[in-house]
């Protein structure tokens, strides 16, 4: 909105300004006019003869003086009284553009030498009508008007999409924290309402707190199962691959590559308090935290192929050549695990990869299978025995009692008494384990005596002695 300076204004203006070029600065009884009479490039005051002619009244303001608007109120009400006059020239104020009455208040700095700050201001302004909302600069005629309903409607729908998009990303922009505040949320609730002990409160709480990870982790293979066959495949691998290489027998490369895939789809992390204890039932990856084992404290480094672990004895289908020992968790620990129903399962459907555990199998079988025989021999026949000697008499008194007991099912063929201990403790295996060995020997000498009657019957039939001959039976 620029002011409009019609030639009877610009007139009554220069009227004015020659006026006060007569009087000098003592004799004045009224502050000078100033105005901007003409354009700098107006012909008509251009002339050398024309009494405004080089004099420095020339100016690129948009907005009326204080000597202009008196001038053009009086014009417009030539015979009204001085309070008329205030009147009007309070209207005409206010129908300037923001800029001009704001300049006039000391607001904002004369344009075009301070548009930055003009700009600012507009901005100001703007922003406001965002939130649908009227600041200090505030419209006071018809086109302002006008302008402000359109900028508060569009400014409140905007600000609304803004405001809702806002509270989407907080809502749903993290689906684990919110999950995370609302297992806390309920876990407090059930904790107050059970009235349980202070201390069991601090220690399920730190659980939730230390696991708040733990159900990201497990909603990665709902993501991965939604990929395709070749994407799944690569994503796969390239998250377990390096966690299954810290396990020597498969750290192969023979494997296939669809049963590493098959392998790493089937783990499963758990988390585990403090003092609680890790079975050895399954394959244990450690990722997170501190643990012990057989007096041995086992935490991550970061080393991939050296992660710590146990368990992976769990291809050995007897338990008396298996470490059976436990871990504890020191502080919270976490676990990626493998069960030995998937390693099979994985195994059957895999051929290649399955014959290679095989081998596995079978070498890990021999090497403990010489340990306990060793232990066996180092605490049962003593040292002379180890050492190729003839047994001591103790151990001879022991074979002949057995075979003076040959009944049925409480056969010791090796002379042992149930509950003897299997090792020196240096490497020996636990009690539990002597049990299941000591208990496995016995069947397969009830297994070997059935089969020496058995045999002894067929050879009667096949010699002729069970009343006829048959030579197959023989």
């Amino acid at each position: 909105m620029r002011s409009e300076r019609t030639f009877d204004l610009r007139a009554a203006v220069l009227e004015r300004v020659w006026e006060n070029e007569n009087l000098t600065q003592s004799s004045l009884e009224e502050p000078l006019c100033f105005g901007c009479p003409a354009p700098e490039n107006d012909a008509m005051f251009a002339q050398p003869n024309h009494p405004a002619f080089g004099m420095d009244v020339w100016c690129e303001s948009v907005c009326y003086t204080d000597c202009e608007l008196d001038a053009l109120a009086r014009l417009q009400l030539p015979m009204a009284f001085d309070s008329q006059v205030t009147d009007r020239v309070t209207y005409l104020q206010s129908q300037e553009s923001w800029v001009c009455r704001n300049i006039k208040r000391g607001h904002i700095r004369q344009m075009p030498a301070y548009h930055g700050e003009v700009y600012v201001a507009g901005l100001v302004v703007a922003m406001l009508q965002m939130s649908g909302g009227v600041g200090s600069i505030m419209p006071t005629n018809l086109p302002e008007y006008i302008i402000f309903m359109f900028g508060i409607a569009i400014g409140s729908v905007m600000w609304a999409l803004v405001v809702g998009t806002i509270c989407g990303i907080s809502a749903t922009g993290n689906p684990f924290n919110m999950a995370f505040k609302h297992n806390m949320d309920q876990l407090n609730y059930f904790l107050e309402d059970m009235q349980m002990p202070i201390e069991l409160r601090h220690r399920s709480r730190e659980f939730l707190r230390n696991a708040r990870d733990l159900g990201k982790k497990h909603s990665y293979n709902e993501v991965v199962e939604r990929l395709s066959p070749e994407v799944k495949k690569d994503c796969v691998l390239t998250m377990s691959l390096k966690t299954l290489q810290c396990v020597w027998y498969f750290n192969n490369n023979d494997l296939e590559d669809g049963a590493l895939v098959e392998l790493s789809m089937r783990l499963e992390r758990y988390g585990f308090a403090p003092r609680e204890r890790l079975s050895t039932d399954r394959l244990n990856i450690l990722m997170r935290g501190v643990a012990a084992r057989a007096g041995k404290i086992m935490t991550n480094q970061g080393n991939v192929e050296d992660m710590p672990h146990w368990g992976h004895d769990i291809i050995l289908r007897s338990n008396a050549l298996r470490d059976r020992r436990p871990a504890a968790a020191l502080t919270y620990v976490e676990v990626i695990t493998l069960t030995k129903k998937d390693l099979d399962e994985v195994c059957e459907l895999f051929p290649l990869s399955g014959k290679k555990v095989r081998e596995a199998k079978v070498y890990l079988a021999v090497r403990r299978s010489m340990v306990v025989v060793a232990d066996y021999i180092r605490d049962h026949a003593g040292d002379e025995f180890a050492a190729g000697a003839a047994p001591r008499r103790g151990r001879i008194s022991e074979v002949s009692a057995f075979s003076t007991k040959k009944a049925g099912e409480n056969a010791d063929p090796l002379g042992m008494r149930s509950g003897m201990r299997l090792g020196n403790g240096q490497g020996g295996l636990n009690a539990n384990a002597a049990e299941m060995l000591l208990n496995m020997v016995r069947q397969q000498s009830r297994d070997i005596l059935e089969l020496k009657e058995g045999m002894s019957k067929m050879a009667e039939v096949g010699s002729g002695k069970g009343g006829g001959t048959n030579s197959l039976a023989a």
